[in-house]
């Protein structure tokens, strides 16, 4: 499937808003299970040039595929369905591919799945046993895990993971994006199914360091297109950052970013533009660093700016880490140990979210 190009934030609605009237019939199973257990599934994420994320289902055998917005906080499997249907009723088939962790390897069609009717198409990730990731894995008795890897732009594909690893990108050579991960434990609370961790400070260009009270969280969203702070350590993140970039050519600032450089001026490298680098301090001494690639967004023809913004301080955590940041990291979401693993940037292993084999192996 082409990837989605040149979407407006009323295309974007239009799109995913707009599904014909369904008639829910019991379909016939492909008996994946008695010819060869699954282990894994996979899908393409794509990217929108107005940074909403979605992947790409069939759904009651529809065709074409449709769009689903990527939530990793949402609970229940939704779309347009029926108006006058009961939404604690409707049952879906979704078909998605098998995989070897190289290449699709088959269709698998996973009959009635709970699904809300919403305005909306959402592929819920969230730790609640009717979202999309937990219905997949528990029907197909799947290793409780998925990983996602996102593009960095509209003109590419990435993809997510249900089950099993491993989990190959192809080029420019062969890395099992599962060996390269570092875990931290992710949150539990038991009112709030969302993927949380615990953040313990801000480093800026291994200097400024930024340290926060015990109980500091950061939420992961794929609905944030960029990182949001609570006011008091956006402030004082953003004066850091200035005083390691000060030699850096300035340009007007550009909504909703407060730092921008002249693009010109700023030197590039193999993890994107050359700026102070930036490590989140997470829970056992971990750290997640961040690159150019992931915190400077071009903005128009000659704007740098850096992809941070104030969430003011009404937020219920310190940090929202947005889509931007996670482009070209690979997640993985870990629901039995409760763990979260992270890569950082695979640009160092000159390896991008973009490089797995959707070819078929049949």
């Amino acid at each position: 499937m082409a990837p989605i190009q040149n979407f407006t934030p009323f295309s974007v609605l239009l799109l995913l808003s707009i599904s014909p009237f369904f008639t829910f019939i019991k379909q016939p199973s492909i008996h994946a299970k008695e010819q060869h257990p699954v282990k894994a599934l996979v899908a393409p994420i794509y990217k929108s040039n107005t940074s909403i994320y979605t992947i790409s289902l069939k759904i009651n055998d529809a065709n074409p595929n449709q769009q689903f917005l990527i939530d990793l906080s949402s609970t229940f499997l939704s779309f347009p369905c029926c108006p006058y249907s009961n939404p604690k009723k409707v049952q879906t088939s979704v078909t998605i591919n098998s995989t070897d962790g190289k290449n699709p390897t088959g269709d698998v069609t996973v009959q009635n799945l709970k699904t809300s009717c919403n305005a909306t198409s959402v592929a819920s990730l969230a730790r609640s046993p009717h979202s999309l990731s937990s219905q997949l894995i528990s029907r197909l008795s799947m290793k409780k895990q998925f990983g996602i890897c996102m593009p960095d732009s509209y003109s590419k594909q990435g993809e997510i993971f249900f089950g099993s690893e491993p989990y190959y990108t192809m080029f420019p050579y062969s890395v099992d994006l599962s060996t390269v991960i570092t875990y931290i434990p992710l949150i539990k609370r038991p009112q709030n199914p969302s993927y949380m961790i615990t953040l313990t400070g801000l480093v800026v260009n291994h200097t400024q360091i930024l340290s926060f009270n015990s109980g500091t969280t950061a939420l992961i969203s794929t609905t944030d297109p960029y990182t949001k702070l609570r006011s008091d350590i956006y402030h004082s993140f953003i004066d850091a950052f200035n005083k390691e970039s000060a030699g850096y050519a300035r340009v007007a600032s550009v909504k909703p970013f407060e730092i921008c450089f002249n693009k010109s001026a700023v030197p590039f490298s193999r993890v994107g533009y050359y700026v102070p680098q930036i490590d989140l301090m997470l829970d056992e001494g971990k750290e997640w660093s961040i690159f150019g690639s992931n915190s400077m967004v071009q903005s128009g023809e000659e704007a740098l700016c850096l992809g941070f913004v104030d969430g003011g301080m009404n937020m219920e955590h310190g940090m929202v880490i947005g889509g931007f940041q996670i482009e070209n990291n690979f997640l993985l979401f870990d629901k039995d140990k409760s763990r979260l693993g992270f890569s950082s940037t695979l640009l160092f292993m000159r390896v991008m979210c973009s490089a797995f084999n959707f070819t078929s192996s049949n």
